[in-house]
């Protein structure tokens, strides 16, 4: 009897001895797997627009880049420099489009599916750029756009983004020059013309990743007047990953947005389901504020 249970005693220390080594060799592993848990957690965390994941706490080139957008646009400093107007091909066609919320913004898109995909060419860009998308930045007040001329703020911004002809979005978000982006602003007013035919589509994507589908889109209805007239600077995207591939082009004159268009738009929701209160990144200072601007006439 005694040496039986003297067995079954030396039988339990060796097996506590196996489950200590076990416990040693997996508790690391465990730690490893819960901190690679927690930095894909945070690395799929959602940016946005509140303190907490606005832009001041955007990483990588968004804070230690040197030719960050938006910018503040002064016209006493453009270089005086004349350049070709810019070539508008398959604007004032029309197709399919699809509009979406993102949670950080409206998007239209779509282009890239049409048998005539829109472009640009000219006006100093030395190459083709193929319509992708454009979305829109505003705020629940007057201080609606990224980039201010002399300082000042508009009511909206559009940015219709171009990838350079022969590139993938990340090919082109990865050349210095792979991107050109146009900026047109907006001013409330009485004529809301280029916001027509997206007043239905706004009222249907209220929520994050909801989306409406538009057809008979003609991207033309968003080109202002005197388009020979624009400032132009090499910067990046206003949103992360901030890359440094954008041929910025910002027109002078504004578009209309009457004050039912601008309220369908501060009434879309991010990603938390509350009212977006604004999706603009504060200007940056880019070198000498406007130092590389160029104004055509």
């Amino acid at each position: 009897m005694v040496n039986a249970t003297l067995n079954e005693f030396r039988l339990f220390l060796k097996q506590r001895k196996i489950m200590s080594h076990l416990f040693v060799l997996f508790v690391p592993i465990l730690m490893l797997a819960q901190d690679q848990f927690m930095t894909q957690a945070h690395e799929g965390e959602h940016w946005g627009y509140e303190p907490e994941n606005g832009p001041s706490t955007w990483g990588g080139l968004c804070q230690t880049g040197k030719r960050q957008s938006p910018i503040n646009i002064q016209k006493d400093c453009f270089n005086g420099n004349k350049t070709p107007k810019i070539t508008f091909e398959n604007y004032d066609k029309n197709g399919s489009v699809t509009m979406t919320n993102s949670g950080h913004s409206v998007m239209i898109s779509g282009f890239n599916n049409w048998t005539l995909q829109p472009f640009i060419s000219d006006g100093g860009l030395g190459s083709k750029y193929m319509l992708n998308q454009f979305h829109f930045h505003w705020s629940q007040n007057t201080n609606g756009s990224e980039h201010t001329v002399d300082g000042e703020h508009f009511d909206a911004e559009l940015h219709m983004v171009h990838i350079k002809e022969g590139l993938s979005f990340s090919e082109a978000s990865n050349s210095s020059d792979g991107l050109a982006v146009l900026g047109i602003f907006y001013k409330i007013g009485h004529n809301g013309h280029s916001m027509l035919a997206l007043q239905n589509g706004l009222k249907e994507v209220t929520k994050k990743d909801a989306s409406a589908q538009i057809e008979n889109y003609v991207p033309a209805v968003n080109l202002p007047d005197h388009l020979e007239m624009f400032f132009r600077y090499n910067g990046s995207l206003t949103t992360p990953e901030c890359n440094e591939a954008v041929v910025w082009t910002v027109f002078a004159k504004r578009l209309s947005i009457s004050s039912n268009q601008i309220k369908l738009l501060r009434q879309i929701q991010g990603p938390n389901g509350k009212v977006l209160n604004s999706n603009v990144r504060p200007r940056c200072h880019y070198q000498k504020d406007g130092e590389f601007v160029l104004l055509t006439n």
